[in-house]
């Protein structure tokens, strides 16, 4: 799974219509522009605005429904989840997706149109009833009772199937992947050329590095990788987009010392080792060992865009050093459960 492909799995949300399509231009630019740091912000929200108003196919509605990039507008969720259930037809016996659930609840709840809880349950007939359809069930049940209870939400209100949860994960994840896009954007226009190209290189070895990391997390225990590839991606994203905010306010930390270095380098190198040993098959050893080679190369890139951005302000060696020491810190804190694993 190259970059690209991770990247339209979380910004889309896994095998949903959006992505189940191919998206017509309108939408691929609006994407395009987001992914590009030097694409200003305001383009980005007007290209998908432009899209969504258009009805453009491989719009994702979920972003309509919880203002991700677009402002919030439960009217045009509405409308945008109706044409993608028109457009997917009926379930022919199969599970629903993720837009009719969305649909449903909306439905059933009065989000974006006339609440209607009786019609909101015909929405799956001809469906498998999965775990996902008894929640929004119940929800519209509620709502025949007592139209005043609180809004359901495909999402947080429902625990669902295997494959639902993995959608949702990727879905709720989505808010911090855009924040941390758009905080680029913002730290990308204040930056040098020389900086830029940093940046540009530095986000690319992340990007890498989270997919490698996800992969291996995802097949690693036995666990269900539809559920633990997004999910780890949502950490990952969350916390790449915290550390996005913190770059222009960047300071290297007092008193550090090679040694210091030094001490967690050898640490890593152990934890490492041993967590190649506990990680069980050939392949989940491979798959970790593709993770910490891109990590090293993420470690790199993103200490060069520091140094670049940093090194005349505080010293090359000084913002080398701080960030080489930091990364390893924070290395060794993933590997350490591996590491302890017995």
């Amino acid at each position: 799974m190259n970059a690209r492909w991770a990247f339209a799995i979380f910004l889309f949300g896994s095998a949903s219509i959006a992505v189940a399509t191919d998206p017509p231009a309108s939408t691929r630019a609006a994407v395009a522009c987001l992914e590009d740091a030097a694409c200003p912000a305001a383009k980005a929200k007007a290209l998908y605005d432009a899209a969504v108003d258009a009805g453009a196919k491989g719009v994702d509605c979920t972003w309509i429904y919880y203002g991700i990039l677009v402002d919030r507008d439960l009217d045009k969720a509405f409308r945008c989840f109706d044409r993608a259930l028109q457009e997917e037809g009926g379930c022919n016996g199969g599970s629903p997706s993720m837009e009719r659930l969305y649909y449903a609840s909306m439905l059933l709840s009065g989000q974006g149109t006339k609440a209607d809880p009786a019609r909101a349950s015909k929405v799956f007939d001809g469906c498998f009833v999965d775990a996902s359809v008894p929640p929004v069930l119940d929800a519209a049940t509620e709502h025949q009772n007592d139209p005043s209870a609180p809004p359901f939400d495909a999402c947080k209100d429902n625990d669902g199937t295997t494959f639902s949860m993995s959608q949702c994960h990727a879905i709720l994840g989505k808010r911090d992947e855009v924040k941390g896009l758009l905080r680029g954007k913002d730290a990308f226009e204040h930056l040098e050329p020389d900086v830029r190209s940093k940046w540009t290189a530095a986000q690319a070895a992340w990007t890498t590095f989270a997919e490698k990391s996800a992969t291996f997390y995802a097949g690693t225990e036995g666990t269900i990788v539809t559920i633990r590839y997004p999910l780890y991606l949502a950490g990952a994203q969350k916390e790449r987009s915290a550390a996005i905010a913190k770059f222009p306010a960047y300071a290297p930390a007092k008193n550090v010392e090679a040694k210091d270095l030094a001490a967690e380098e050898r640490t890593l190198a152990e934890r490492y080792e041993k967590a190649v040993e506990n990680a069980g098959g050939e392949a989940d050893q491979q798959n970790l060992r593709d993770a910490e080679s891109a990590w090293t190369a993420f470690r790199d890139a993103e200490t060069a865009l520091y140094r670049t951005a940093y090194g005349k302000k505080f010293g090359d060696a000084v913002v080398d050093l701080d960030m080489r020491l930091r990364l390893t810190k924070r290395r060794n804190r993933d590997l350490r459960p591996l590491h302890s694993k017995s």
